[in-house]
């Protein structure tokens, strides 16, 4: 998904646009290797597709998955998350069954701000997980 009107506004040359789309594609080509291997994906046809974020400023990764949770066939669609924006939440409540947040703060300057440890996630941390979770 694409912020035209943001992008316009920040005069991102179409070059650099898609130099970073390819970058981002291939790294997520990358995690799906990493973290799935040969498995494949999981369906989500017919299924309640739950999606989970660590809270939300934009929203636009989150349209995203809700986008192809859709895509998939996913009969239900419900997004939960810690902390948002009402405009935020507000958006994604056309685009999901359900939206569920628990902060709706008045101003976001950054979803770290609500945390008081918000490190990043490496690729060995979520691979022990997703471990622990087929063991």
């Amino acid at each position: 998904m694409l912020d035209e009107r943001a992008i316009a506004a920040m005069r991102i040359p179409e070059g650099l646009l898609k130099a970073t789309i390819d970058r981002e594609q291939t790294e997520l080509a990358r995690r799906s290797h990493l973290y799935r291997g040969d498995q494949p994906a999981l369906t989500l046809e017919g299924q309640t597709a739950i999606l989970i974020d660590d809270g939300l400023a934009t929203g636009y990764t989150m349209l995203a998955a809700v986008g192809a949770a859709h895509r998939l066939g996913a009969s239900r669609i419900v997004v939960a998350i810690p902390v948002a924006l009402q405009s935020t939440i507000d958006r994604l409540r056309r685009e999901a069954d359900a939206v569920v947040c628990v902060d709706v703060p008045r101003r976001l300057n950054a979803v770290g701000q609500f945390y008081e440890d918000f490190r990043q996630v490496n690729d060995q941390a979520v691979c022990a997980a997703l471990t622990r979770q087929t063991n």
